[in-house]
């Protein structure tokens, strides 16, 4: 399910759910490379051997669990000087272990931490304790957001993975999406937001437009009220959650203007508030299966 695209392709492809996009018409798309599946693309492959050639990484788009956890693994094991990870939810050990691996070969590893990922606090301290132990530089994400809800790494300030996979065993049954970039830009801009959060720095207020970042709370809205009212034909929404009236009832209008508009969330009985609005806008809105999830990728 990889797909190789431009570097202007991410929020497009993602539709309303990773973060990173250009303005409208900026997608980019070359036909996919074929690439296994969950079934072939395991975890178990080895790390890299000291002295191997570098690891290259290339632009792509990546479907879970179609395409298994191995090009994770494989974003974490090109890292050769510094490797920057936001950690949401860690119990993937072969994740984990990739990790502690860039840390002994020299790498310089620095994580950020959300310290309470809904509900599991005890979780989240035994995973900042672990990576502390490991030698890895890690903070808790800044107190001022309600959460830090980012599944992004940076590795050697040349190249940037983000998605909405958190990094855990359980990621053969959800849904989710992430993207490798190498976009100058791109990568320049989430590498300094994570500088900002792991040295508990407010940073700036502002988010370069020609990163094509979506950065939450600062340009998201805009920037998701932008893509919506540029479509022309078609809107796609696939989220786990949909409560943000603003939004629905834009795509609503945009539904009535004559746009078809599909919706997909896990459970439509949690929106029944925005329902009402949604159905007789002729707009589509179904069930996610039980057994797939997709969540976004934000800072919030």
């Amino acid at each position: 399910m990889r797909t190789r695209m431009a570097g202007g392709a991410l929020l497009a492809l993602l539709v309303l759910f990773a973060a990173a996009c250009g303005p409208p018409g900026a997608a980019r798309v070359t036909p996919p490379a074929p690439s296994g599946s969950a079934a072939t693309a395991t975890a178990a492959t080895p790390g890299p051997v000291s002295g191997t050639a570098p690891i290259k990484i290339e632009d792509a788009f990546y479907v879970f669990p179609d395409d298994g956890v191995a090009p994770l693994l494989r974003f974490i094991d090109s890292a050769q000087r510094t490797l920057d990870v936001y950690v949401f939810d860690l119990s993937h050990k072969d994740v984990e272990q990739r990790l502690l691996d860039a840390q002994t070969r020299g790498v310089a590893v620095r994580a950020v931490v959300e310290p309470n990922p809904t509900g599991r606090e005890k979780q989240a301290r035994a995973t900042y304790d672990r990576l502390k132990a490991a030698g890895i530089r890690t903070e808790y994400a800044p107190k001022r957001f309600s959460k830090t809800h980012v599944k992004a790494l940076v590795a050697d300030g040349e190249r940037a993975w983000i998605g909405s996979p958190n990094f855990v065993s359980e990621w053969t049954a959800q849904r989710d999406y992430a993207y490798t970039t190498t976009a100058p830009a791109t990568v320049r801009q989430l590498a300094s937001i994570f500088d900002d959060d792991f040295r508990g720095a407010r940073g700036d207020a502002t988010v370069d437009f020609e990163s094509d970042l979506i950065v939450s709370p600062i340009n998201s809205r805009s920037a998701f009220t932008r893509l919506l009212v540029g479509a022309s034909t078609s809107i796609a929404v696939e989220h786990e959650e949909l409560d943000d009236k603003l939004l629905a009832d834009l795509l609503v209008d945009r539904s009535n203007a004559g746009l078809a508009v599909t919706v997909l969330v896990k459970d439509v009985g949690g929106i029944s508030r925005l329902i009402s609005d949604l159905r007789p806008a002729q707009t589509q809105v179904q069930d996610r299966p039980q057994e797939a999830r997709s969540w976004g990728n934000r800072r919030g």
